[in-house]
């Protein structure tokens, strides 16, 4: 896949596009992408048109939470099988008209033959053009338009990257995945922590979370974690600040994988949460928390051998 940063990059085409922030990666925008791929059929090579950077931080000044990380939305196009990614600073976009951005950015710097957006595009200067404007400039020059209409999950819910965060919050991943289209996962390095873990013989990988990073309810949950050779592991994820060594500890990831031996620091595993299990609790004492997560590891491997049985042992 390519990633075209600024367009004296050498662009390939003709080519169908999926325009729009994609900061989820979930089924709406899913839908979107899909219909770009499709278009391969018609010789047209599947793009996709975002920015390096969500534009509301450039907008407002202020840090948005990210479902994922830029790498991982790359990883994530890729699988999908996009082949060309545009991907310029927002700051160098921020000014265009809106005719001008379809006429000079898509048609001549794209190649775009089709494009694909959501219902709540916006597009241009000020972000005052929407979809039936697209429409409009796309067959003034020759770039076919076609909306997706908005994409709900149970309970007829719309999908939308901000209620996948409010329920990240509240710990409720199921209901995430369900609009994901995936459980919620990171690739973070595993970093040193205290190695209290394995005094309790409960040895961990230890993650920290970036500030511009969603952070989940903190609390105990059923995991997956992928290795960079592709074992699979199950897990239990600790999600908090470590209240029972009573340290200021910034809010991170730790995952024991009770059949897994090895050093992993300075490795990127992915890390999958499945199912909420308890609040992160403070404890009188280690002998306390150490019978506490093996209750958890009972509790995480009955939800995860269901769910999962392919990944029981590696």
């Amino acid at each position: 896949m390519t990633i075209i940063t600024d367009f004296k990059q050498q662009v390939s085409g003709p080519s169908s596009v999926a325009l729009g922030c994609f900061d989820g990666v979930h089924l709406g925008h899913q839908k979107v992408i899909d219909r770009t791929v499709q278009d391969k059929i018609n010789d047209l090579v599947p793009s996709v048109f975002t920015f390096q950077e969500h534009p509301a931080v450039i907008l407002t000044g202020k840090q948005v939470s990210l479902l994922v990380t830029p790498d991982d939305k790359k990883r994530l196009f890729a699988e999908m099988g996009i082949e060309q990614v545009f991907m310029p600073p927002f700051e160098k976009m921020m000014d265009i008209e809106a005719e001008d951005f379809v006429r000079i950015v898509l048609k001549d710097m794209c190649k775009a033959v089709k494009v694909y957006c959501g219902f709540n595009f916006y597009f241009g200067k000020g972000a005052k053009a929407g979809t039936e404007s697209l429409k409009s400039f796309g067959a003034k020059y020759g770039v076919a338009v076609e909306i997706i209409e908005p994409v709900t999950a149970d309970h007829n819910v719309p999908i939308s990257s901000t209620k996948i965060r409010s329920y990240l919050k509240q710990g409720e991943v199921r209901a995430a995945a369900a609009m994901l289209g995936r459980c919620f996962s990171f690739h973070f390095p595993v970093i040193e922590g205290n190695k209290l873990g394995r005094k309790m013989n409960v040895p961990t990988i230890n993650q920290s979370l970036p500030p511009n990073f969603v952070k989940p309810k903190r609390g105990v949950y059923a995991s997956l974690v992928t290795l960079q050779d592709g074992r699979v592991y199950y897990g239990i994820t600790n999600i908090g600040v470590k209240p029972t060594l009573g340290a200021n500890y910034d809010i991170g990831s730790e995952t024991w994988m009770p059949d897994f031996s090895g050093n992993l620091y300075g490795a990127t595993p992915k890390t999958e949460l499945v199912s909420f299990i308890r609040e992160e609790q403070k404890f009188s004492d280690l002998n306390a928390l150490s019978l506490q997560i093996q209750q958890d590891k009972q509790v995480a491997f009955a939800i995860l051998q269901e769910e999962f049985p392919q990944y029981r042992r590696q």
